[in-house]
């Protein structure tokens, strides 16, 4: 699937590409006998390398709960024989700068040693673009170059696409057994209306097409019937790449997906939906358990890295003001601008230019690290 979108056209890699669920990848891995490994969120199940570098999901908002760090350190132990609490020669984590790094050091307790700042690689792609957007324009149902284009992308961790309600609605697989959130549903409808009669087209980034309960995937299948070339789905296994969707957008809109940050690089009006109401001390989101959904409630201070109101662009505490704002992005194309740039330059004070040769730099000190304790 990859291989059919134009990044793999524009930016071929130079070597082999394996599908994770093919049943002799483990064996061609293990022949591989790589030094290191790069992982993201998905911790293979078995020792794929001598040293790991753990890529994050993103600099944003939401914060690991106590749990998950403490999983995160028996799964690093797992893979090396050392936590990422202790001065681990095996283990690094990738920082995007400095909030990110001292996040790792004082709420997840990693030894410093093990963490490096890099800067944010992905977004050297989005401000040094492999391909035009006259050349993706073909590859989209709408038409991206005669109508303005908002990018929704909405995260499933806190049940409610807006924590204005108590039931779940974009939620993952595990979740399948869950009936659709009514409300959310009118207000995706409405959402796409009012971008539809601002002349503008909307997007849906969405994760992969099995994570969702077939009555949300009805839902969507009947907006794009009911507003035909103007909206348009894309479900990560059938479009991997997304940085053509940040690329085609020109507005976004999301409720505190780190996604959203990599789009502040365009200078772009950018919404932010918070999953609380303002002033609220506690946040809900959704768990995954074998007897189905569970809520839990942790402080404001837990549940984020960073504060919601410390964004790149509008902030909206309800589906309404969110409306609102939409209609201010499309309207004034800079408003966010300034903003975003803040933003950017208080998480990255020393700027993004270098951060893929940053982190090259960092891959091959873990290797140097990993053979100097084997020899």
């Amino acid at each position: 699937t990859f291989l059919k979108e134009l990044i793999a056209e524009k930016r071929p890699f130079q070597c082999p590409l394996l599908e994770r669920s093919e049943a002799n990848t483990k064996e061609q891995v293990l022949a591989f006998d790589a030094d290191v490994m790069v992982m993201d969120n998905h911790i293979p199940d078995f020792k794929c390398a001598k040293a790991i570098c753990h890529a994050w999901h993103g600099l944003g908002w939401k914060a690991r709960d106590q749990k998950n760090i403490t999983r995160h350190s028996e799964e690093v132990l797992r893979l090396t024989g050392k936590t990422p609490e202790e001065s681990n020669p095996y283990y690094l984590a990738q920082c995007y700068g400095p909030h990110d790094y001292d996040f790792r050091i004082n709420h997840m307790h990693m030894h410093p040693d093990n963490c490096r700042m890099v800067g944010v690689p992905f977004a050297e792609l989005i401000c040094d673009p492999p391909y035009s957007k006259q050349e993706l324009a073909p590859r989209y149902q709408i038409d991206i170059l005669k109508r303005k284009t908002v990018l929704v992308n909405f995260t499933w961790h806190y049940g409610s696409i807006s924590n204005q309600t108590s039931k779940p609605s974009l939620l993952r697989r595990l979740f399948k057994s869950q009936k659709p959130n009514t409300k959310d549903a009118q207000f995706i409808k409405l959402l796409c209306k009012t971008i539809n009669d601002q002349n503008a087209n909307v997007l849906f980034c969405m994760h992969d097409r099995s994570r969702y309960d077939q009555s949300y995937l009805t839902i969507f299948d009947d907006l794009e019937q009911s507003f035909p070339n103007r909206v348009q789905i894309k479900y990560k296994d059938q479009h991997p790449d997304n940085l053509a969707d940040l690329l085609v957008a020109d507005a976004m809109v999301t409720n505190l997906s780190s996604f959203i940050t990599y789009f502040y690089h365009t200078g772009r009006p950018s919404v932010h939906l918070c999953p609380i109401k303002k002033g609220e001390k506690n946040v809900t989101y959704a768990k995954p358990s074998r007897k189905g959904v569970k809520y839990k409630s942790r402080t404001v201070e837990e549940s984020f890295m960073t504060d919601p109101e410390d964004n790149g662009g509008l902030t909206a505490y309800s589906t309404t003001e969110c409306i609102e704002h939409i209609c201010t992005a499309l309207q004034d194309p800079d408003c966010c601008k300034e903003r975003s740039e803040h933003w950017l330059n208080s998480k990255f004070p020393g700027g993004i230019e270098g951060s893929n040769v940053r982190y090259t730099a960092a891959l091959e000190e873990l290797h140097q690290r990993a053979q100097n304790v084997e020899s």
